[in-house]
């Protein structure tokens, strides 16, 4: 999984890539780093956002009956730095090529090309004493890495105790920019690139009848991926909402639930925005 984090990813990508491998395997999940706080004499502590986000997740009260809450074992944290590695000027249809390309770059030398060396016993001697080398300064020191910043974070996660079906529900406040992104990507692909196959990965991405405008922008859709990551074949079938609101990208998913009506779908995101604005501690300017 630590791999992905590494990559620029589109936020379907993310979502399905989650979907199809994370949740099969939430225990073996690499820990991300935990977002800095920086704390200035005299001046008053920010409220905790991650306190915020988790306050305003849903429960089993508004999930439909039959969805019973689990550890998410860090999924959401996860989901959250796959989020941050997003480039929202990138291409949302060259995603692809990021989860393709998953080797390391080989040597700039073609395969079977001979590598340039010098032959022995052929150097000269110089014909005078060379001149003393000067003394070289010391180098820099390398610059000390910085911790990656993860945003803030939170994900409620259900399993139905007779389908295992699945929701979630992610909230990332990765920034006003970056969540009006994640909404945008999703628009395009939909326009511009519904299926994205390569190799052995392959994304089809539809767009829901249902929908409605939420938050400051949003989108819904269903989600088909078919994929095999190191020997496993996965595939997963899941119904999502995006929607941004201030800083917050939040997601609702259905995954592999029977929902031909959306009933589901629509209980569960209604209430996840509901939560959100009215709970968060993010308000309308105004």
């Amino acid at each position: 999984m630590a791999l992905f984090i590494s990559r620029k990813l589109t936020f379907p990508v993310v979502l399905a890539v989650s979907a199809g491998l994370g949740l099969t395997s939430i225990g073996g999940l690499p820990a991300p780093a935990l977002a800095a706080t920086t704390v200035i004499a005299g001046v008053p502590k920010p409220p905790d956002r991650q306190k915020q986000l988790e306050k305003a997740l849903i429960t089993e009260k508004d999930v439909p009956a039959g969805y019973i809450k689990q550890d998410d074992g860090g999924f959401g944290e996860i989901v959250a730095s796959m989020l941050l590695e997003q480039d929202p000027e990138a291409d949302p249809c060259d995603a692809a090529g990021s989860v393709s390309s998953l080797s390391a770059t080989g040597p700039a030398i073609g395969a079977g090309e001979p590598v340039p060396t010098i032959p022995p016993g052929t150097t000269t001697a110089p014909s005078a004493p060379s001149a003393p080398e000067p003394v070289k300064a010391s180098p820099p020191p390398p610059p000390v890495a910085q911790p990656e910043v993860v945003p803030p974070s939170a994900t409620a996660l259900f399993v139905h105790d007779k389908t295992g079906a699945v929701a979630l529900e992610v909230l990332s406040a990765v920034g006003e920019d970056a969540a009006v992104a994640a909404v945008d990507q999703v628009h395009a692909i939909l326009a511009e690139c519904p299926q994205i196959e390569v190799e052995s990965f392959k994304i089809t991405t539809k767009p829901l009848s249902w929908n409605p405008s939420l938050g400051d922008e949003s989108i819904t859709a269903t989600l088909d991926l078919q994929a095999r990551f190191f020997g496993i074949d996965i595939s997963a079938h899941l119904k999502f909402a995006q929607i941004a609101y201030r800083d917050v990208s939040l997601a609702v998913a259905l995954i592999g639930a029977d929902d031909p009506k959306d009933r589901e779908l629509k209980k569960i995101t209604r209430a996840a925005v509901r939560k959100l604005v009215t709970t968060s501690g993010i308000h309308t300017a105004g």
